[in-house]
């Protein structure tokens, strides 16, 4: 574990020097996400609710280069029903509560620029740690992946994005941690994808938005 966390560092330790050495000018980029969401019924006091923050901030490098990070934070309790989040091949659930964090570290380099509008490349590593309130059962979750995305640019400061499925590369490792001896204690995932005739699905389209200062 410690050798594969060493290995991500070099890597984007690296990508991060040459794209600083081959740009000069800098950008500070902030965006993300936030929610709270609270379901229940009239009858019974039965109530689950969540709250999610995924603040995403980095740097544009000259006009080439993307190096960020997505935060992630989602807690939910229940009154009475379990809540519960899949991790790997095994869904973590808990009577009370339940805590995701995590970090998502990224590089995105533009392959093509056609006015407004952009091609990149994003190589991004995950670190996601799953908590119950009962510490019956966690997991954490590591993972490599590479992903196209598009970008349009309608003014200097704003940034529409979306990715596209049109091919993938990614890799998870999940170790999960419990007392209990039918769950399988590993997991791991290896997947890449070329997808030429579904590039973008209406039903599933994804756009975010960052702001540059």
């Amino acid at each position: 574990m410690k050798r594969i966390h060493f290995i991500i560092v070099i890597a984007f330790s690296a990508m991060f020097l040459s794209a600083f050495r081959a740009n000069a000018q800098t950008r500070f980029y902030l965006g993300g996400d936030a929610g709270i969401n609270l379901v229940g019924t009239f009858d019974e006091d039965n109530h689950v609710a969540s709250l999610m923050l995924s603040p995403e901030l980095g740097f544009q490098i000259g006009k080439k280069w993307m190096i960020g990070s997505k935060l992630t934070f989602n807690a939910m309790t229940s009154s009475k029903d379990k809540v519960s989040v899949t991790v790997g091949n095994t869904t973590i659930s808990s009577d009370e509560a339940l805590l995701v964090v995590g970090i998502n570290p990224y590089v995105r380099y533009k392959c093509l620029d056609v006015r407004r509008c952009g091609f990149w490349l994003e190589g991004s590593a995950e670190f996601n740690k799953m908590l119950t309130s009962d510490d019956d059962i966690g997991a954490t979750t590591v993972g490599l992946s590479v992903v196209p995305m598009l970008t349009y640019e309608p003014t200097k400061h704003i940034v529409l994005y979306s990715s596209l499925n049109l091919l993938s590369f990614g890799c998870t490792y999940t170790i999960v941690d419990t007392s209990d001896s039918t769950v399988p204690n590993e997991f791991y995932n290896v997947g890449f994808n070329v997808n030429a005739s579904n590039i973008v699905k209406l039903g599933d389209i994804s756009v975010g938005l960052l702001y540059k200062f």
